[in-house]
């Protein structure tokens, strides 16, 4: 009983110790009037609005002391009575069906602070059904791109002043050729141009600061397409599906790349992923079948499931040393991929990771052998293990551009005089790779730990030398 009280009291002061505002996170369902809401770091939004409010709205700017930011899914849904809506400028979401079926609502007002609405957000109301609010079969609401029928076709401007496209708006508009973005618009929604799969032309502005997910998914026409430096995101499966993708630009802002982002690219051929982003993410390049070039960044600490499965025309990949985990599947069907140059920061490779890499011949390793043995690797990556390692290796070979004892390619300059094989011990083997060399074999060694002496020559003086050193005598290897 008394060890029980101890736990108890033990808890007690560590939550007491524990700032009260950092419990404070989501706060349950709180009731004002009409208005259900919830609060999110001291932020409200409304989740559900009585039926039975009438006539002319507007929406409150405060609910229990918390400043209202967003309207959610459903929550004015079937409001049937009322007939208009101002927004107030604190909010910046309005979500899915958030007025679903108001079928009176004839006039709303959405302000520029608004950046996110959601599919179907004002479906049904009067407002969406009166044709005259439809411009040549676009709704716009305010400087908001509501809603765009399926029928248009070709080339089509949005409207100067546009500030928010909303999610779904451009959804299965497949004879839509081209679309043609004003500067100051800010964000484009999820799904936005959804199976828009005649869209060929579309440019971003570089006032947009947000792309939403699967904003172009299934475009399967688009061949190439620019993310502005003002996007520092993009967002899960953006480009999912886009087969004809062959050019993509991103920029140096973007730091976060989501999952599936450029699943079934199947043309694009080189993708350079910009500094900044710390993790490339499940399936990104998954089905990426014509992909030859790919540049991971030092800032890349992961590489998670089936990010390149799949890319059966790579051949190599540079894996850099702030690398420390290799996900499942992560190069699975790689058919193609000869080498890999795998970096020191490497410690787990999950299950099937390289599996069924079937040419995969060389890994070409930046640590030594006491390093790589080490490193966790999963089951079924029989394919990596059975290939040939090499270890203190420059990127994509063996041998080092040496200048001074350092790489000039990839900077390396942790050579150790006499470790020949270059893999962190000095023996026997050393020795016997620096004699074959001596008499004319050709054999992979690390040319500047064999010069043993330093005179830049390598010969017997050397040999003899590293001989000494292994025997025990007391000589200096330079």
């Amino acid at each position: 009983m008394k060890k029980l009280l101890s736990i108890f009291l033990s808890l007690a002061i560590i939550i007491c110790m524990v700032p009260f505002g950092a419990f404070l996170f989501t706060v349950s369902a709180e009731k004002s009037g009409e208005y259900t809401y919830t609060v999110t770091d001291n932020r409200a939004t409304i989740t559900k609005v009585d039926s039975s409010i009438v006539g002319d709205i507007t929406v409150p700017e405060a609910l229990g002391g918390y400043t209202v930011t967003a309207i959610g899914d459903t929550a004015f849904s079937g409001c049937d009575s009322i007939t208009a809506i101002t927004i107030p400028n604190c909010i910046t979401s309005i979500g899915y069906k958030a007025f679903y079926d108001c079928t009176l609502l004839k006039k709303i007002i959405i302000p520029d602070s608004v950046t996110v609405i959601g599919s179907s957000a004002f479906y049904g109301t009067e407002y969406y059904n009166d044709a005259l609010n439809w411009q040549d079969d676009v709704l716009y609401i305010g400087n908001h791109l509501i809603k765009v029928k399926n029928t248009i076709s070709g080339e089509y401007t949005v409207k100067s002043g546009t500030k928010t496209i909303a999610n779904e708006a451009f959804y299965d508009c497949s004879e839509l050729t081209k679309v043609i973005l004003p500067q100051g618009l800010v964000s484009i929604g999820d799904w936005a141009f959804d199976y828009c799969t005649g869209l060929t032309d579309i440019v971003i502005p570089n006032s947009v600061t947000s792309i939403g997910w699967s904003a172009f998914y299934c475009c399967s026409s688009l061949t190439s397409i620019a993310i502005p430096n003002s996007v520092t995101s993009i967002a899960g499966g953006t480009f999912y599906n886009c087969g004809s993708l062959t050019d993509i630009t991103i920029p140096n802002s973007v730091t976060s790349i989501g999952y599936s982002a450029f699943e079934g690219c199947y043309e694009l051929e080189s993708i350079t992923i910009p500094e900044g982003v710390t993790s490339i993410a499940e399936c990104t390049f998954n089905n990426c079948g014509s992909l030859v070039d790919v540049t991971i960044p030092n800032s890349v600490k992961s590489i998670e499931w089936s990010a390149f499965a799949n890319c059966y025309n790579l051949k190599s990949i540079i894996i850099p040393d702030n690398v420390l985990s290799i996900g499942d599947e992560a190069f699975l069907g790689c058919s193609s991929l000869t080498n890999i140059t795998l970096g020191t920061g490497v410690t787990s490779i999950g299950y099937r990771a390289f599996g069924d890499c079937f040419d995969l011949a060389s890994v070409y390793y930046r640590g030594n052998k006491e390093q790589q043995t080490k490193i966790t690797i999963s089951s079924n990556n029989q394919e990596l293990t059975n290939a040939t390692w090499y270890y203190n290796s420059c990127f994509g070979k063996q041998e080092h551009n040496f200048i001074d004892k350092g790489c000039a390619v990839c900077g390396y300059k942790n050579i150790n005089s006499g470790d020949v094989n270059g893999d962190g011990l000095i023996n026997g083997k050393d020795y016997a790779l620096l004699l074959q060399s001596i008499n004319g074999w050709k054999v992979i060694m690390l040319r500047d730990a064999a010069d043993i002496n330093g005179d830049g020559k390598i010969n017997g003086k050397d040999y003899a030398l590293l001989l000494q050193y292994i025997n025990g005598w007391d000589v200096e290897l330079k």
